[in-house]
């Protein structure tokens, strides 16, 4: 059975040696494993501001504005803004809540 690391994959044989599986070449090519690093940055920053959001915190707007600020073609994170907006249930911010709708569909 394989077990996929972040790293290479590796298969267990018969006499439970270990060997490398064709997939581990794949790392040996750096840009592939700099953008493995650049969506996980992205990946924990939305997941903390979403955290944040489903938690009712206080950090949730300076969360949501450093995800926008560091990656602002991030889809997801232009949703969260229009969830947020739609928090506070008060119809003056319903504009910005379309707002954010219209930059998701941009990016």
């Amino acid at each position: 059975m394989a077990k996929i690391s972040s790293i290479r994959c590796t298969a267990s044989t018969a006499s439970g040696a270990l060997r490398r599986s064709a997939c581990s070449k794949k790392w040996r090519r750096p840009w592939l494993q700099k953008a493995a690093s650049v969506t996980q940055r992205r990946g924990a920053r939305h997941d903390e501001a979403v955290e944040s959001y489903l938690g009712f915190r206080k950090d949730t707007g300076d969360r949501l504005k450093a995800v926008l600020t560091a990656e602002p073609d991030l889809v997801l994170a232009h949703c969260l803004r229009g969830y947020f907006m739609m928090l506070f249930g008060q119809r003056a911010m319903v504009p910005r809540a379309q707002r954010s709708l219209g930059a998701a569909h941009c990016v």
